[in-house]
């Protein structure tokens, strides 16, 4: 099949690696896929494989396609212009109405052939706006770029360090001032591909502010590299990280306070106190089981003192 997707561009983001890696499965299975891009955008993609080719978006108005997906809320005006598609589809990534994104109450009542969503919860809030409840297409890891690798480790919190107010990367920051650990953010470093397991396994514990997630794809990729992580208490996140994941409350500095300076050097084997929420103590034991990390245990607040490792 000829197979278009209709991009706001191809730099780096959760939701474009998610597409990519999705094309280049497509052309490895023999269908042919297309980037359409602005004018505004330059066509390539210089930071992951991208398999597909790359056109401009006004130029592939009059081109025949199989199908057309879509994935960007304030695109969706541009679907009708296309006049030689066989199927429209809209790849639903994230739930935009949280976050005031233009375009998202519009995309979700446009008629298409077929809706995807990367998570249930995301289809659930879209079937509440519409009364259509889009098809679960969960996304995944690369295993061969993000997986266990002996490294020293470098920094007691690791961040994506994100600049968008969405993403609390101030939160993470002014806990781990607060409690006098290092953090280090990946942002900005532009690492290739081939070394983000290293820059995941330097960190003892990866840490996530976010406010609203689709899917919650660096937290899964920190897990798929053995690293541990209190994941933000957001309803995607269990569909994404479940078991290994410890919650912590978002847009909270000191619920997010997760490791002190001794613990974030404890040995894995140890236990691990994560945070005081309201209503419980959460408390981790990080065991390394055949390759997995896990298991969480909830205590009520009325049990502060438990044993050691209980």
């Amino acid at each position: 099949m000829n197979i278009a997707f209709l991009e706001p561009h191809l730099r780096v983001a959760g939701g474009i690696r998610r597409v990519l890696e999705l094309g280049n499965e497509l052309v490895r299975r023999g269908h042919q896929i297309t980037y359409l891009l602005p004018s505004t955008e330059e066509p390539r993609c210089d930071w992951m494989e991208c398999l597909g080719r790359i056109e401009r978006i006004a130029a592939a108005f009059m081109e025949p396609f199989d199908v057309l997906v879509f994935n960007d809320e304030p695109q969706w005006s541009l679907v009708e212009r296309f006049k030689e598609v066989g199927l429209t589809v809209y790849y639903v990534l994230a739930y935009g109405v949280l976050y005031d994104k233009p375009g998202s109450r519009e995309s979700y009542r446009f008629p298409v052939d077929l809706r995807l969503a990367n998570s249930q919860w995301t289809a659930d809030r879209i079937y509440e706006e519409t009364g259509v409840c889009p098809i679960v297409v969960l996304g995944g890891v690369n295993r061969a770029h993000f997986r266990p690798v002996r490294v020293r480790k470098a920094y007691d919190v690791l961040t994506y360090g994100s600049l968008r107010p969405m993403k609390g990367t101030a939160e993470v920051e002014e806990a781990c001032r607060q409690l006098g650990v290092r953090l280090e953010k990946y942002e900005g470093k532009n690492l290739p591909q081939s070394k983000m397991a290293e820059e995941y396994c330097r960190a003892r514990v990866f840490a996530v502010g976010s406010y609203f997630e689709g899917f919650g794809q660096p937290g899964l990729e920190a897990l798929a590299c053995g690293v541990l992580f209190p994941a933000p208490l957001l309803p995607t996140i269990p569909t994404t990280s479940p078991g290994p994941a410890e919650n912590v409350i978002p847009r909270s500095a000191q619920n997010a306070s997760c490791l002190t300076r001794e613990e974030a050097r404890r040995s894995r084997s140890e236990p691990i106190p994560l945070l005081m929420v309201p209503s419980v103590l959460v408390a981790t034991t990080a065991r390394r089981l055949r390759g997995r990390w896990y298991r969480t245990r909830y205590f009520s607040q009325t049990s502060l003192r438990s044993k050691p490792g209980s």
